[in-house]
């Protein structure tokens, strides 16, 4: 038994007693992985945060050059009317 196994377990009735440092040791080895599943995901999470920005980014872009090529045939479509409409009279 490890003192990572042996500092989650009760004491009451066992053959070999951990010392308190031991206890203690298994312990901070259980906090030490908890430290670092946390940080995994905390990771994980800027990541994908980073990446959703990114996306977010590149759509607003593309709507902008889908609204300026709107506008623009817009102004397209008003002209040939006009040239149009000037050409009847």
């Amino acid at each position: 038994m490890n003192f990572r196994d042996a500092s989650k377990s009760s004491w009451s009735s066992r053959n070999w007693t951990p010392t308190v440092e031991e206890i203690n040791c298994g312990n901070l080895q259980r906090i030490a992985d908890a430290t670092e599943l946390m940080a995994k995901r905390y990771e994980e999470l800027i990541q994908k945060a980073e990446f959703e920005e990114r996306r977010a980014n590149r759509y607003a872009s593309r709507l902008e050059t889908e609204q300026r090529r709107t506008a623009a045939l817009r102004g397209v479509i008003g002209r040939m009317k006009r040239q149009r409409s000037a050409t009847k009279i």
